[in-house]
């Protein structure tokens, strides 16, 4: 389920070195995660044929019943510039699951959110791991998807149970993680729950912790961004049928 050329790949998409191991160890277990949510959205899933059309428009239903149209815009793909503006005005939140959802905690609807052209393969993922409805699902890696280039939100960037939900949960986190702090014998403490290698666990007294949160708050937020880096090659690895 992994490119044999995996860790070579990474190293030209900025990888950093010491999380190569652990990513090309783990890599079933997400391109496994990511089928899975594919299989499991329940559309049909399309050719990622664009009829010619340059850039994609998403259109969201606004609290006072209008709709409101959105395009790509650099590397932001319409679904995630859509997500982003909604966000902004307060209109729809990041559930403390990672999940897209009203203010109010309601479902977003197919009414409520839907895409012209079909998806990319990128976004039918982010879209369905973050409940989000998807209208024309594919497998297409768009022009810049061999470099990574793809744009995410920082609300769903951050999300913890958004980004282990696509990396196969937050064991696999962990063990990512692991190749940066150098040593397994930590915890990674997400919310109220701590995690070891091999899922949820009870602390010792003395273990070190680390907060997701203390992840965040780094510059840049380098550690997140390289754990996506995992993710974002699978979902390209995955796309090609691989």
């Amino acid at each position: 389920m992994s490119s044999p050329n995996l860790a070579l790949t990474l190293v030209s998409a900025g990888m950093r070195k010491e999380m190569l191991e652990p990513a090309t160890q783990y890599a079933p277990h997400t391109a496994l995660t990511l089928n899975e949510l594919r299989n499991g959205c329940g559309v049909q899933f399309e050719d990622y044929d664009m009829n010619g059309e340059q850039s994609a428009t998403t259109a969201v239903m606004l609290p006072n019943m209008t709709d409101r149209k959105f395009k790509t815009t650099n590397l932001m793909h319409s679904e995630m510039v859509a997500i982003n503006w909604m966000i902004g005005k307060d209109h729809w939140t990041v559930s403390g699951d990672g999940r897209v959802v009203w203010a109010d905690g309601k479902a977003i609807t197919r009414d409520q959110f839907k895409t012209a052209q079909p998806h990319c393969g990128f976004c039918t993922v982010f879209l369905i791991a973050a409940g989000l409805p998807v209208t024309k699902p594919t497998r297409g890696n768009f022009q810049v998807a061999a470099r990574l280039a793809y744009q995410l939100l920082v609300e769903l960037e951050v999300s913890a149970p958004l980004l282990a939900r696509m990396a196969g949960g937050f064991a696999v986190l962990k063990c990512l993680l692991n190749g940066l702090k150098g040593d397994p014998g930590w915890v990674l403490r997400v919310g109220g729950q701590c995690y070891d290698d091999n899922g949820l666990a009870r602390v010792p007294f003395g273990v070190t912790i680390v907060d997701w949160s203390t992840l965040e708050n780094e510059p840049k937020r380098d550690t997140i961004y390289q754990l996506w880096k995992v993710v974002y090659w699978q979902i390209l690895e995955t796309n090609r049928g691989k």
